[in-house]
């Protein structure tokens, strides 16, 4: 049952003991990985590099913390190209300034965790006890919209990575767990929980026949200055929702009682997303690294096709359809309620099938909150005439179907990939390897740095440094730098590096770096001695090695710079 807008509230003790322990699963999960480092870190005497989730992503937002803290403006440092500093994001400030009063970029990272996590709850919680009026409808839809992990993942999952299919199924199916934000990257669970509030904000403008709202055009601005895709869809929202009622899809006698000032309320929602997504579209198309990351990322987005967006929702969406129809009693906020799916959905496709975008799955970020309120009205109208124990079956068997499954082995991903990999996938280093990350650090920061593959990603956020070659999406050809510097770092007497006829030591000088960092998975001896001819002096630190070297020759360099970007 949806409620009516001038109903009150009602809440009663198993309503606020139900949320009370939704809300606690969710803090348990949002912080799962935090609890799995803290454990790493006290019983593998390892150090934490920072890593949230997936090492590239998690070490690309700390080399922007780490150059904030210098510049406030920052620029790609996973290339030795002069930077340029033209990238502002409020929560990468935020975190820049408090890296540079004294917070490690790590930590001035995670703190978003639980901001983010109090977002999404709180946001979650007053959307939907302000569309279901039933207290123990509210618990179910609230427990759907922030534990949704639809469980197909656990098939695709399996599957090989080389698999378009699988890895776009894994990635769109993490994309639409409302909580997976949280798993490193909590800059974009904050607008989740913005887009409920800029929902529940404009309703009650355009209920009041106000034609511009500052907390409307204020969440709107900040969810898509954090995360454009969640502000655009707040304004598609509101121009769907103004057209909607205005058509013979809604009744007469309705369109009239919905009718207000809500073009000008939705003109000027839609110009405070447009003003972001002006200057992320500038980014892309004239900046060269922003161009350069949605050429890399090209291949995921096209995994991502339109069947595998609709597929991941399905579960969700099929009872949803039976809640479309608005009710006699409808109100804006029924309407923005509908609205809100529709335009993400529409969103994801619209970029999946036109590519004018990278990562289309992002807009279904926080789609699980307004999909499992409708799931809930729609269930309950087909099951109003049934059994009340049906419905509580019902409830319960979609809970641990939709719900239980999916999180359980979302956690077990990450107990695999952080608890038993101390040092191999990006979440700690070896204590050695920290010290000479230190010693980086301690140096002029224009000295740039050739790093071994493991732990290049995680130079320019622990060091400040720029690197040669470390992150998938931001490297400028980046397979080929992978593999010279594999090629390089490997201790082998080569004489040719990638499609170079360049010894080894030629190509590490000409690469512009200052220093060449080796971490503990490679033969620091074998390494140094192959080396030897281009380095001026090294500096040890255990199984690590850090290494000073010599200028290469301009016609050297200049062949690196045609060949590799």
């Amino acid at each position: 049952m949806i409620k009516q807008a001038d109903s009150k509230p009602t809440t009663n003790r198993w309503q606020v003991t139900g949320e009370a322990v939704v809300i606690a699963l969710a803090c348990v999960i949002g912080v799962f990985p935090l609890i799995l480092i803290a454990r790493g870190t006290i019983t593998d005497d390892q150090v934490w590099s920072g890593s949230i989730g997936w090492v590239q992503d998690s070490q690309q937002y700390l080399a922007w913390i780490a150059d904030s803290a210098h510049h406030l403006l920052v620029g790609n440092l996973y290339s030795l190209a002069e930077p340029n500093r033209v990238y502002l994001n409020p929560g990468i400030l935020i975190s820049g300034l408090l890296h540079r009063a004294g917070l490690s970029a790590a930590v001035a990272y995670a703190v978003w965790i639980p901001i983010g996590l109090i977002s999404i709850c709180v946001g979650a919680v007053l959307y939907v006890r302000d569309r279901i009026a039933s207290p123990a409808q509210r618990v179910v839809a609230l427990t759907l919209g922030l534990l949704y992990a639809f469980p197909l993942y656990l098939i695709f999952s399996e599957l090989p990575r080389g698999g378009l299919a699988g890895f776009g199924l894994a990635a769109v199916s993490e994309q639409s767990r409302t909580l997976s934000a949280l798993w490193g990257y909590q800059y974009s669970a904050v607008p989740i929980g913005l887009v409920c509030f800029a929902m529940l904000a404009y309703a009650r403008a355009s209920r009041a026949g106000r034609r511009f709202s500052p907390a409307v055009a204020l969440l709107t601005l900040a969810a898509c200055w954090l995360q454009p895709w969640q502000g655009i869809i707040i304004a598609a929202a509101a121009i769907g929702s103004e057209l909607v009622i205005r058509t013979a899809i809604v009744p007469t006698e309705l369109r009239k009682s919905l009718r207000s000032n809500g073009w000008q309320l939705a003109a000027t929602t839609a110009l405070a997303a447009l003003l972001p997504v002006i200057y992320y579209w500038a980014l892309g198309r004239f900046d060269l690294s922003f161009a350069t990351t949605d050429t890399n990322q090209e291949f995921s987005s096209l995994s991502q096709s339109w069947w595998i967006l609709l597929l991941i929702a399905s579960p969700l969406l099929l009872p949803a359809v039976a809640a479309v129809r608005l009710p006699r009693d409808a109100e804006i906020g029924d309407v923005l309620l509908r609205a809100w799916p529709i335009s993400a959905i529409g969103f994801a496709l619209l970029l999946s099938v036109t590519g004018i975008a990278s990562e289309p799955a992002h807009a279904y970020r926080g789609i699980a909150i307004p999909l499992a309120i409708l799931a809930v009205i729609g269930a309950s109208r087909l099951v109003q005439n049934r059994p009340k124990p049906l419905a509580a079956i019902l409830a319960v068997v979609s809970i641990i179907l939709l719900c239980g499954l999916g999180s359980f082995h979302a956690l077990q991903t990450q107990v695999t990939n952080i608890d038993h990999k101390p040092s191999g996938d990006g979440a700690f280093v070896q204590p050695n390897e920290q010290h000479a990350l230190d010693w980086i650090a301690s140096q002029d920061r224009r000295i740039g740095v050739l790093a071994s593959n493991r732990i290049a990603p995680i130079v320019p956020g622990a060091t400040a440094h720029q690197v040669w070659s470390g992150n998938w999406t931001w490297t400028p050809n980046y397979a080929a730098r992978f593999a010279a510097v594999g090629l390089v770092t490997s201790g082998a007497p080569c004489c040719q590096v990638g499609l170079l006829s360049m010894p080894s030591p030629r190509f590490a000088q000409a690469t512009g770096a200052g220093l060449l960092l080796i971490d503990c998975d490679v033969n620091a001896t074998e390494v140094l001695k192959a080396l030897a001819p281009a380095i001026s002096r090294t500096q040890r630190f255990g199984c690590a090695a850090v290494a000073g070297l010599l200028p290469g020759s301009k016609a050297d360099r200049d062949a690196v710079t045609a060949t590799f970007g």
